[in-house]
């Protein structure tokens, strides 16, 4: 058996390539995914690779909070019409929002402050990483990413960018999501008048109960793309490190370290 592949024999491990998707478990900000959970329920846990409860929050976020229509409550408020903000809101559903917004953020730090300490606990095993990954339908393998371009192909078009750095259920969602947003909310309607000089006519066809969602995705599936590049591209300078270690340097051999002067 290609031991390479095996991570039973290691307690705990803080990378896992498989030719879908590559997960990383990293050192962070507990209050970087915490305010990102604030933004928008789910991304914190995106953010340190908790896929499946990211995915369910954003899924519930966006299906709750149309439900309870929020984000029209919040548009009137914003602009001073409280009482239509209260006639929109729908209370059955707003009540059952607020417990698992919390929660989110709340799990976000929590997870985060977890993941950290099994991290330095995973380094000390000295878990190998694998590189490498072929199937019948994808090849997958560590590589530098750039981060900026990374960044600059969601901001283009908000996903694409997690398919350059090989993170393709997170992207696949970012876009889905992002394509039917922009289809329920008339945004690239409203873009092309825009173009075109007829401002009059985009306060009538763009839909606040959609848009609104749209800043937040936009902005997170930049800034998850930048992240990750980096962070991956740290996991890939460890990987090549280690593999020449392992390999190549002598078991005997001293790293020579500058001596201090005492004054």
């Amino acid at each position: 058996m290609d031991n390479r592949t095996v991570t039973k024999d290691v307690r705990r491990y803080n990378s896992y390539l498989s030719t879908v998707n590559l997960n990383y478990n990293f050192l962070s900000n507990p209050w970087i995914p915490t305010m990102w959970s604030f933004t928008f329920p789910g991304f914190g846990h995106l953010l340190l690779g908790m896929y499946l409860e990211g995915y369910l929050l954003v899924f519930w976020e966006i299906v709750v909070n149309s439900s309870a229509h929020l984000n029209e409550a919040m548009m009137y408020s914003f602009i001073g019409k409280f009482e239509l903000a209260k006639e929109v809101l729908n209370f059955k559903w707003a009540l059952l929002y607020i417990g698992v917004y919390v929660f989110a953020a709340w799990d976000s730090y929590r997870s985060s402050v977890d993941t950290n300490k099994i991290n330095i606990l995973a380094r000390n095993e000295n878990a190998m990483i694998v590189p490498f990954k072929m199937s019948a339908l994808s090849i997958a393998y560590l590589e530098q990413y750039p981060p900026r371009i990374a960044a600059a192909w969601s901001f283009f078009m908000p996903g694409v960018g997690q398919f350059l750095i090989h993170r393709l259920p997170t992207g696949f969602i970012i876009l889905f999501w992002w394509m039917l947003l922009c289809y329920l909310s008339n945004f690239p309607l409203a873009i092309f008048y825009t173009l075109t000089g007829s401002f009059e006519l985009v306060p009538s066809i763009l839909v606040p109960k959609w848009f609104l969602y749209m800043p937040s995705i936009y902005v997170y599936s930049m800034f998850d793309a930048y992240f990750f590049s980096v962070e991956f591209n740290k996991l890939f300078k460890v990987e090549q490190a280690t593999f020449l270690k392992r390999e190549y340097q002598n078991k005997n051999f001293k790293i020579p370290r500058k001596k201090r002067k005492l004054y």
